[in-house]
């Protein structure tokens, strides 16, 4: 169905991982707080889920939105016109990915290819650089953290190779120390470093639009990672390449890959900082704009953007189009669009994605 909407508003949009969480997200929606195998949901997606080892799900992963009652593939409506949505002649995957994770156990370490290393040996346009908004940390979690990075001087690619293919925990775990972490941390991944997020986290995560992962810790908390679901197809040699061996002391993490936020204007109400840098990603960047109260408008420059709800609540509006606007709540804003306006009788917080230039 061809259309022309400024706004396009998400429908939830839960997908399957090989680790336990959710809860954080099931209670702000406003169901039971449960753990389960669905920690993740993803937003404003173009990207179909890789779950190799588990039943397909046909189109899982893939955001939809609803039109006068009736659901639509979001990416079918970026397809029926690319020129209005994308300012693109015709339809290509939007240039990052983004999702709320709620963490309820620590993930397996895993780690994901650069972009040139994809372009390379895959056949694909993207890697997996990612970036984390840290938005809250469960109250039984007293030290927060992630794995980051090698931590160990003496690891080689034959040193790891081994500590995965005997599955010697102990010698993993030597590997890396726990970087703390603090709700309102941003922090970044490059492709190829090797990492976990912690027990108990609650992020918005950014990254670019793959499903490219090596799992290197086969068991975690009762939970297997399936064969088929650990070397992307490609064994174990292959993937052994795709790790940066590079040694980063707990202070180098910090110092290196720990983001502050940069003011980029400022009004009487209004506050828009960059999150994620479109220099450091390569393909997108990320703006956090916080309304303390009443109207404010939002300029937009040809680009498509995606804009999630991390607090509060208000509403958004372009032209003849208007949607309330909660926490954990999408949009899709069409290239197309000039401005959006907010409005809001409390403190509301808003990250807007946009594709690099």
């Amino acid at each position: 169905m061809k259309t022309e909407m400024p706004i396009l508003k998400m429908l939830p949009n839960r997908v399957r991982r090989n680790y336990f969480g959710g809860a954080v997200i099931s209670s702000l929606r406003g169901f039971p707080p449960e753990d389960g195998d669905k920690p993740e949901e993803w937003l404003c997606s173009t990207v179909e889920a890789k779950n190799p080892g588990l039943e397909p799900v046909q189109n899982e992963g893939l955001s939809e939105t609803e039109i006068n009652g009736r659901k639509y593939i979001f990416a079918e409506i970026l397809k029926e016109n690319p020129e209005y949505y994308l300012n693109s002649s015709s339809y290509h995957s939007l240039s990052f990915l983004a999702k709320w994770l709620d963490s309820s156990i620590r993930l397996h370490m895993q780690a994901h290819p650069t972009k040139d290393f994809s372009k390379k040996y895959l056949g694909c346009d993207y890697g997996k650089f990612e970036a984390y908004y840290v938005l809250g940390i469960r109250e039984d979690v007293k030290e927060p953290y992630i794995r980051l990075g090698f931590q160990r001087k003496d690891i080689t690619k034959e040193i790891w190779k081994k500590i995965v293919e005997t599955q010697d925990i102990g010698e993993m775990d030597s590997c890396f120390e726990k970087i703390p972490i603090k709700k309102g941390d941003v922090i970044y991944i490059p492709g190829g470093m090797p990492h976990a997020i912690g027990e108990g986290v609650f992020m918005l995560e950014m990254m670019e639009p793959s499903d490219l992962v090596v799992r290197c810790e086969f068991s975690r908390e009762g939970i297997i990672v399936p064969p088929e679901a650990r070397f992307m197809g490609k064994g174990i040699d292959f993937c052994m390449n795709i790790f940066d061996y590079t040694y980063h002391s707990k202070e180098d993490v910090l110092r290196n890959f720990f983001l502050s936020p940069e003011p980029i204007h400022e009004e009487s109400n209004v506050l828009i900082e960059r999150l994620v840098p479109g220099s450091i990603s390569g393909c997108f960047e990320t703006e956090r704009i916080t309304i303390h109260n009443g109207q404010s408008e939002i300029n937009l420059d040809n680009r498509y953007a995606v804009l999630l709800c991390t607090k509060g609540n208000g509403t958004i509006e372009s032209g003849d189009y208007a949607y309330s606007v909660s926490i954990l709540d999408s949009f899709f804003i069409a290239a197309n669009t000039q401005k959006i306006s907010v409005t809001t009788t409390e403190e509301i917080e808003l990250c807007l994605i946009k594709p690099t230039h």
